[in-house]
């Protein structure tokens, strides 16, 4: 028998099964080229943060982590500084100062005692002292600290270069001792007569708080010249008045001349009032409005009154 031929009917089917698994082949290339779109850009950039990180830490050292603390606290330092800037009084100041202190780590600086720019056994030797006779309520050690010990540069802690480390203070074992001091001589202030020892009254105790005190001497405040910048002296008083630190001998050159000549004729109830509307007044008080003195007139007055300038308008 001979074999049956293909009938037309299956080449039909044979060649529809052949085309849809040439359709189907390609319905699952397209998909796959699809999926692999989304994966090949996250690759990418995976690779692209991967190489960047890289350099940086080539550069910086440091990791990724590392990195974004370092730049939270670059922002951090510079709010807190701008708020350090527009404090408009004391205590704010002071807070910002604290707060930037510690964001730049100068706290470390303050508690580390192994510096060349102090004597800090010393200092240490005279706080421990000083803490010993006050706990132990020795009247006479007290007093005997402070009349021979107390010194503005004791241990070299009137170094200028102590007080440029930070925005707030110094080193903390001189923050101490100044503490100590001032508790100390508070403490004496505040014996009672039954308190004292024999041979020692009130009076021979404050004589001899008052000989500690001349021989440590007094702060002064020199203002500056500087023509209106002598409006900046203003605010530097007006903070000190508030806080109760404003120097008993206040001296000044050109403006800083006027503005402490003003406030050291002033009571204390009259200063507040005196700041308030100084800062609206005029300081050139050497010459008439609108008016320049040439050099003849300059010599004429040094002639005869023994003045290069005109004093009259400053009297006012």
């Amino acid at each position: 028998m001979f074999p049956l031929l293909d009938t037309p009917t299956s080449h039909t089917s044979a060649a529809a099964t052949w085309v849809d698994s040439v359709t189907a082949t390609q319905t699952a290339n397209t998909s796959r080229s699809r999926r692999s779109l989304p994966q090949l850009a996250q690759l990418a950039k995976t690779s692209n943060t991967y190489l960047t990180s890289t350099v940086l830490h080539l550069r910086d050292g440091l990791t990724s982590d590392q990195r974004l603390a370092a730049q939270h606290r670059a922002e951090n330092i510079h709010l807190v500084t701008q708020r350090l800037r527009d404090a408009t009084r004391v205590e704010e100041w002071r807070a910002a100062a604290r707060e930037l202190d510690i964001l730049e780590g100068n706290d470390a600086w303050k508690m580390d005692n192994e510096s060349s720019e102090f004597d800090a056994p010393l200092i240490q030797a005279r706080l421990d002292l000083l803490n010993e006779a006050r706990m132990s309520g020795d009247v006479r050690r007290m007093l005997y600290l402070v009349r021979t010990s107390l010194s503005r540069g004791l241990g070299g802690m009137g170094n200028v270069e102590l007080y440029q480390h930070s925005h707030l203070g110094t080193k903390d074992l001189i923050e101490s001792y100044i503490d100590a001091t001032i508790e100390t001589i508070q403490r004496l202030a505040r014996t009672e007569d039954k308190a004292l020892p024999p041979g020692l009254d009130i009076k021979d105790l404050m004589e001899q708080v008052v000989l500690a005190r001349q021989a440590f001497g007094r702060s002064a405040l020199l203002l500056s010249g500087g023509a209106t910048l002598g409006m900046y002296h203003i605010g530097v008083l007006k903070a000190l008045f508030e806080e109760k630190l404003l120097p008993r001998i206040i001296s000044g050159a050109s403006a800083g001349s006027i503005v402490c000549s003003v406030l050291c004729t002033r009571t204390d109830e009259e200063i507040p009032e005196v700041l308030r509307g100084f800062p609206h007044g005029n300081l050139a008080v050497f010459e008439e409005h609108d008016r320049e003195e040439g050099a003849l007139e300059h010599v004429a007055r040094l002639l005869t009154d023994g003045a290069w300038i005109d004093i009259k308008h400053l009297t006012q």
